[in-house]
């Protein structure tokens, strides 16, 4: 029985105007690690308190939007690269049985 095989990785920007994006939608990585679960309940609570600072008025969308992005950076990013680096070595191995 086979797995899913290698998944591609990427980040993307994680707002816009009147849009944030959380979890597998910004940063998406290799399953094999399982951070991905924590990345995505990370990003939530980080993108909750950048609306909130914003519907408060402390903030324009801009600001609340960069925090966020730069927090989720600051928290995900190594971990990110950790583990699409791997998953590239653990890649091999996959096709090592075709």
């Amino acid at each position: 029985m086979r797995g899913s095989g290698p998944a591609p990785n990427f980040v993307r920007r994680p707002y816009g105007p009147g849009w944030a994006l959380v979890g597998d939608a910004e940063l998406h990585q290799d399953p094999f690690s399982g951070l991905g679960i924590d990345s995505a309940g990370r990003h939530a609570a980080l993108l909750a308190g950048s609306i909130v600072r914003w519907h408060r008025g402390e903030v324009d969308w801009e600001t609340a939007g960069r925090t966020y992005a730069e927090q989720r950076v600051a928290q995900s990013l190594p971990a990110y690269e950790e583990t699409v680096r791997a998953s590239r070595d653990l890649s091999a191995l996959s096709t090592a049985g075709a």
